[in-house]
């Protein structure tokens, strides 16, 4: 059977060792949040970049100064209409979208957790040491122990 010493010891280590671990994942999770985002953005400008390009050569053929002004009027919706499509074309970066909110949910999730666990670890610490100090002093009124020497001198 443990002392309880050992036990205390025991549970700081098992602490210790949780902290460490959602550090870890919290910092992956924030890493590929990070990625993820990137990665959107990225391809969500690509698209736009395309579709800018491809309104500017619609534009460009579509366009004939000599038109009276109802068939320009006409062109003029059908760029629109064209123009329209190309930003809903752009929604197709749902996936990326989706996943980014996804993993930004779960790194603030992991840093929740990660704050909740330091903070219980390091009551933990605080009681045993104050326990130890505790014992120690219960030790020296009753003139079995000695006082431990002070950081002072």
């Amino acid at each position: 059977m443990l002392t309880a010493d050992e036990q205390v010891a025991v549970i700081l280590a098992a602490d210790a060792r949780r902290v460490r671990r959602l550090t870890w994942a919290t910092v992956a999770f924030w890493g590929l949040t990070v990625l993820a985002a990137g990665l959107a953005v990225g391809a969500f400008h690509k698209q736009l970049r395309h579709a800018v390009t491809e309104v500017n050569r619609h534009m460009a053929q579509e366009f004939d100064p000599n038109f009276d002004a109802d068939i320009r009027r006409h062109n003029d919706r059908v760029t629109l209409a064209f123009v329209l499509g190309q930003v809903q074309g752009l929604g197709d970066n749902g996936l990326h979208l989706s996943l980014s909110v996804g993993l930004l949910a779960l790194s603030a999730l992991g840093t929740i957790l990660l704050v909740h666990a330091s903070r219980r670890a390091t009551l933990r610490q605080i009681r045993a040491s104050l326990a130890a100090i505790a014992g120690q002093l219960a030790d020296v009124q009753r003139g079995r122990g000695t006082m431990p020497p002070t950081a002072g001198g």
